[in-house]
C-alpha cells in the first residue's frame, strides 16, 4: 500500500499598509502534524532572523519575542477571531 504524502504550505502576505493575510494548503495533515509543522517553521524563522542579524539577536531571544507576541494573541483571541470573520 502506498503511503500518502503529507504536505503543508502556509503563505503570509503583507501589503503596503502592513495588513497581514494568511493562506494555507494542507494535504493528509492532522492536527498534530500541523502543530509540529508550524513549530518547525517558527524555529526556522527564528534561526534565519538570528543569522541575518549579524549577532544582534540570538535564536533564543527571537523565540522569546515570538512567545511574548503569541501570549498577546492568546489573550486577545476572541477579538482577533471576531475581526477575521
Amino acid at each position: 500500500m502506498k503511503e500518502k504524502k503529507k504536505h503543508m504550505v502556509i503563505t503570509v502576505d503583507i501589503d503596503e499598509g502592513d495588513q497581514i493575510s494568511v493562506d494555507s494548503k494542507m494535504e493528509n495533515i492532522n492536527g498534530g502534524d500541523a502543530i509540529r509543522g508550524i513549530l518547525a517553521g517558527v524555529v526556522y524563522v527564528a534561526k534565519e532572523i538570528a543569522r541575518s542579524s549579524a549577532g544582534e539577536f540570538t535564536m533564543e531571544a527571537v523565540l522569546g519575542a515570538i512567545l511574548k507576541n503569541f501570549i498577546v494573541v492568546i489573550q486577545n483571541c476572541d477579538a482577533i477571531t471576531n475581526k477575521e470573520d
